[in-house]
């Protein structure tokens, strides 16, 4: 509105005292000769404070030897077997956010931070990075560089 908030939205299921609660299932349709359709989710700008957060949180169990729920991110398969230009996979892409600051010093770009989980009693879970598997030819590269310095600076 002019003066307060905007609406708030909210998808729940209900909670349950046996078996499974209900899912949630966000899903757009196929397309016949076109592309299916974007999942898009965007935090609107304020002017005031910090930006809005999209937080995703796997569902934790109380269960003995069972693992807590997984956050899996999947980018689509190209999946035309054209020969001449068949189709590629989709990429993953995570970037942090740009600082558009004038201080030199303080007004930094957002990390990337990727941390295994802990653990109380056994080893920590451990940071895989792979590249692709090929079933014809080479796999992919693991590539690890720092960008290039600005004006003044030296690279990371």
């Amino acid at each position: 509105g002019a003066v307060g908030v905007s609406g708030a939205v909210f998808v729940t299921t209900g909670d349950t005292t046996a078996g499974e609660s209900g899912a949630v299932e966000i899903k757009t349709g196929a397309g016949v000769q076109g592309s299916g359709g974007d999942i898009s989710m965007t935090v609107g700008t304020g002017n005031t404070g910090n930006g809005g957060d999209i937080i995703g949180v796997a569902g934790e169990t109380t269960d003995a030897a069972a693992v807590g729920g997984e956050v899996s991110i999947t980018a689509g398969a190209g999946t035309s077997t054209d020969a001449t230009d068949g189709g590629d996979g989709g990429d993953v892409v995570v970037t942090a956010g740009k600082a558009f600051g004038g201080n030199a010093v303080s007004d930094i770009g957002g990390d990337v931070i990727v941390s295994a989980g802990a653990a109380t009693n056994a080893f920590g879970g451990a940071v895989k990075v792979t590249s692709g598997f090929s079933d014809a030819t080479s796999s992919g590269n693991v590539e690890v560089a720092t960008a290039s310095a600005g004006a003044v600076g030296v690279s990371g």
